[in-house]
C-alpha cells in the first residue's frame, strides 16, 4: 500500500517533527516488533530509495514520514523524497502524529 506523504500541489513533504512515543525507532522496542523486523523495514525502505510512514499516520488523511527514519543518515542519501527535501525542490510539513486521545 502507498501512502501519500508529498502534497504535489504546494511541493511539500510531510515529517514528523519528533518520534512519537512507540516511534520503531526508540531503543528497548516499544513498538513490540518481532526480532529484525526494524532491519528489515529500513533495508526495505533504502533498497526502494522510499520511507517508512509512521504507524500513527497510517490511516489518517496525513501520512507522514516516520521522524526516526528521516534522521538516519543513509535514509537522507537513499530516500528520493528526502533527496528531493534536502535539495530544496519540497519544502518540509512538520507534522504532529495523532496520540490515542486526539484520534
Amino acid at each position: 500500500m502507498s501512502y501519500a506523504v508529498a502534497d504535489q500541489q504546494q511541493y511539500t513533504l510531510r515529517i514528523c517533527e519528533a518520534r512519537c512515543t512507540t516511534c520503531i525507532f526508540h531503543a528497548g522496542n516499544r513498538a513490540h516488533l518481532a526480532p529484525g523486523r526494524l532491519a528489515s523495514l529500513i533495508k526495505e525502505a533504502l533498497e526502494a530509495e522510499g520511507h517508512i510512514v509512521c504507524h500513527a499516520t497510517l490511516d489518517t488523511d496525513e501520512p507522514a514520514i516516520c521522524r526516526g527514519y528521516a534522521n538516519l543518515p543513509q535514509a537522507a542519501e537513499r530516500s528520493l523524497a528526502l533527496r528531493l527535501l534536502h535539495v530544496g525542490f519540497l519544502t518540509e510539513l512538520p507534522h504532529t502524529p495523532p496520540t490515542k486521545e486526539s484520534s
